[in-house]
């Protein structure tokens, strides 16, 4: 099922939110979600056109993301996540 075909009867937000929202905040979230999903289900569904967005109550709003250093078993800085 599409998401154009059922946005507006569940109440989301449309699509061109879902898929590229205004807001600082789930801009960031779409754009995480993209790097982390995409490329495993272009290897999985190959040939299928993938759209991943993210679907938030305010699209609009600005989200103020913390930082903070992930660590490994050893103690060591793995990477940057969210918090």
């Amino acid at each position: 099922m599409l998401y154009a075909d059922i946005y507006n009867w569940l109440g989301w937000p449309d699509p061109d939110q879902a898929f590229d929202p205004s807001g600082a905040g789930a801009k960031v979230y779409a754009e995480f979600a993209r790097k982390k999903l995409a490329g495993a289900l272009s290897q999985a569904h190959p040939g299928v056109e993938i759209r991943i967005g993210v679907i938030a109550a305010d699209p609009n709003s600005v989200l103020r993301l913390r930082w903070r250093w992930c660590v490994n078993s050893h103690g060591q800085p793995a990477m940057k996540c969210w918090i």
